[in-house]
This record gives structure tokens, sequence and C-alpha cells, in this order.
């Protein structure tokens, strides 16, 4: 059990709650709520040892990594999907009142139960935990492009130290490197399964590059209370067939075995 960590879970879910459905476009079904979803980080991130909450609604119907304020159309109440199509019926749009409702009901509940665990917890490293398509859709600055294995987040630059257009980090520039460098390690130690229709275990592993760490990671995190952060970004196509994001649990065992080497590490950091 790796006591000192604590996990975020915000884009896992799949549920649309009955009063957002028939709001949606009538070709928005399972398989297309799964596409937009972090796949499968749920069953990922909360089989590690290590405590953790979990959003169980799809981010189709709130955001939890999205400033509460934003009201861009991939804010908290997202109104476009991954490739910048529209969500909604024309004219079933979502008004300022009905977004703030969102926002109340679950966005809002959500933080303020990690808030509540971590304090109650004690917890010295919060991790927000993602997964992220193999290749970028539309709506992503890397668009269209493979992604790597995995990118480590701590608002900073690539070196992990603060970047010229951010004011805080959200844990040392130092502990971020170690981070990195450890997650490498953990690949490099346990070779994947043989899945030639999904991606090679063989690639990068990057700090701050495309992914620096949303609201999660920025509102939890404390690093000079002592509770350091990081959103961590999985490539969800090392378990998952990239088109019809079909499971191969052996994959997701062997991705499991390769975060508990990398936690168990940064466990005996935090508790020096």
């Amino acid at each position: 059990m790796t006591r000192s960590i604590f996990f975020g879970i915000p884009h896992g879910g799949t549920r649309i709650p009955p009063s957002v459905a028939p709001l949606l476009r009538p070709d928005i079904d399972a398989q297309f709520v799964l596409s937009q979803s972090d796949a499968y980080s749920f069953e990922l991130f909360s089989n590690l040892g290590t405590d953790y909450h979990a959003l169980e609604w799809s981010r189709l119907v709130v955001d939890a990594n999205r400033t509460p304020r934003s009201r861009r159309s991939s804010g908290p109440v997202p109104l476009v999907d991954f490739d910048n199509q529209p969500l909604f019926i024309k004219g079933k749009e979502p008004s300022e009142e009905q977004i703030l409702a969102r926002i109340g009901r679950w966005h809002a509940p959500y933080h303020a139960e990690v808030a509540r665990r971590l304090e109650e917890g004690n917890y010295r490293l919060f991790i927000d935990g993602h997964s992220m398509a193999a290749t970028a859709p539309a709506r992503s600055p890397d668009q269209r492009g493979a992604r790597p294995l995995a990118i480590l987040g701590n608002g900073g630059d690539e070196d992990g130290e603060l970047a010229a257009d951010a004011r805080t980090l959200s844990c040392p520039p130092a502990f971020a490197r170690q981070a990195l460098k450890l997650l490498k390690q953990a690949f490099d130690n346990h070779p994947a399964p043989p899945a030639p229709h999904l991606v090679s275990s063989h690639g990068e592993v990057m700090l701050n590059r495309i992914f620096r760490g949303g609201y999660g990671v920025c509102h939890h995190s404390k690093p000079e209370m002592g509770r350091y952060g990081l959103q961590l970004e999985l490539n969800q196509g090392l378990w998952c067939d990239p088109h019809d994001f079909c499971l191969d649990s052996r994959r997701l065992e062997w991705m499991r075995e390769v975060l508990k080497q990398w936690l168990s590490e940064l466990d005996a950091l935090r508790r020096v």
C-alpha cells in the first residue's frame, strides 16, 4: 500500500444522467462516450494499492479538469467533442444557468471530496490520473500527432522549471525530473506482452510537453505545505485498441505492474 499517494480520476466515468442524454446528438452511443473518456483509466488507477477518488459521470456531462470559471467550448461543461463537433442537438445547448447547475451538482462535489480526503489523509503526493488517445484528436494542441507513452506535468517547462507563462509549480523541478526518470525505468523493467494491434511499449516519456497540468493538479497540490502534485497522462493505446477501444486485459495488468513499481519508488521518496 502506497500510503503517501492519492489519485484523482476525473475522466474515467462513462455515465450520462437521464436529464442530459436526450439533449445530446442522436449518434452519441456508449462506444462514442467511451471514445471521449480517458478509456479504462478508472480500471487502471483504482487497482494500484493507493487511495483514490473518481468521478463516475462522463466528461461530456461535466469536465472536472477544467476551471469552473471557464466558458470555452471545451470548458467545465463542454459544448463540442474531441473533433470540435457540437455535442448537443441544435437549440438544446445548456444555458448559463444550466452550466452553473451542472458545476454545482457534479464538478464542485468531486473536488470537495478530493480536497476533504487529501486533508484528512495527510497525503504527500497527489496524482491526477489520465489516459490520452494514441493519436491526438483535432481539439488537442498536438492535433493528429502520435502520442508518447506517457506525459508527466507539474505546470512547468520541459525541465520541470517554472515556465515564463506560469505562476506556480505543483511540485519542485527536481522531484518532477526524478519522477520522470523513475517512470522511464519502470517501463524499461517491465516488457509489455505482445500485442501487434496496440501501441508499442518502446517510446518516449515526457515532462510538460503537450499537457502541463490541468485544474485538478493545480487546485489540489500544495507544495509549500509538503503536498506535491503531478498530472499523469498515459497512452491508452497501450491497453486498448485505438479504433474500437476493445480492452486487452493482459496489457492493462502489465500497465498496473509498471505503475506499481513507479508508485512504490515515489512513495519512498515522499516518506523521507
